[in-house]
């Protein structure tokens, strides 16, 4: 997959490499989180949900840390269980963010749930600003290039630090959607969010394959077969969207989920 304009000015001469790390590493996190939801023998998604916001950050850390001018931090003054991958280079930092159960949910139509923590409403308003340009009657005389010159000032701090969301809709059944996005935090309140960018990684240069991924539960394992994850991780599957349900999603937790 060759990287787009908008992959290359995030990640710089590394857009390919980070192309097939980060698919490899929310595919790993799904695989740790599935072996989770059957070793727990219940028909909920608990144990798949929580394993899961765990593995996310785990594996994307694991996936990069080859990288060059790859670092892990948390953000400063913030409360955050995690450490994040940050890319020094182009002051890029990379989040997790699950935010679907199902592959049928709207990427358009997902909020964040409540009450919002105190790190997702730093992060998703990191987004690019933009100044009012139409001018009020007190405005105008001023000079245009005045707004002009306070819009670079904001894309230039903008810059400063950019958030590229690694977002994805997964349950035991499968993978079902993958990109990288620009997410904004429009509402604080509601938890609505706007989409700027989707840059999809349904498909990676061979390291991503299509196809239906159905799990039966109970799994019986058989004498002398080994354990379901001594399985090699690194090959990639998504599952297709579906317009029905697949399984039983759990219901979403709020507020904690990602602190």
């Amino acid at each position: 997959m060759k990287p787009s304009a908008w992959v290359r000015e995030r990640f710089g001469d590394a857009a390919e490499e980070f192309l097939y790390a980060i698919p490899l590493a929310i595919h790993r996190a799904h695989q740790q989180a599935l072996a989770a939801h059957i070793a727990g023998e219940i028909n909920a998604n608990d144990a798949y949900g929580n394993t899961l916001k765990v593995a996310h950050h785990e594996q994307l850390i694991e996936c990069t840390a080859h990288l060059p001018g790859v670092v892990t931090r948390k953000p400063a003054d913030i409360r955050s269980r995690f450490e994040l991958v940050v890319l020094d280079e182009t002051a890029v930092v990379l989040y997790p963010w699950r935010y679907a159960a199902d592959g049928w949910t709207s990427r358009e139509t997902v909020k964040f749930p409540k009450p919002l923590s105190e790190l997702r409403r730093s992060l998703f308003t990191l987004t690019r600003r933009r100044v009012e340009t139409q001018l009020s009657f007190d405005q105008i005389d001023d000079d245009p290039q005045d707004f002009a010159d306070e819009q670079d000032a904001l894309d230039q701090l903008a810059d400063f630090g950019r958030v590229v969301t690694v977002a994805y809709a997964s349950n035991p059944t499968g993978l079902f959607d993958l990109g990288l996005a620009e997410v904004e935090l429009s509402d604080e309140e509601t938890g609505s969010v706007s989409w700027s960018h989707w840059e999809p990684l349904n498909r990676t240069a061979e390291a991503l394959e299509l196809r239906p991924a159905p799990v039966s539960m109970p799994l019986t394992v058989a004498a002398g077969s080994g354990r379901f994850d001594d399985a090699p991780l690194d090959e990639l599957v998504l599952a297709p969207r579906t317009t029905e349900p697949l399984h039983m999603a759990e219901k979403p937790k709020t507020g904690s989920d990602e602190v």
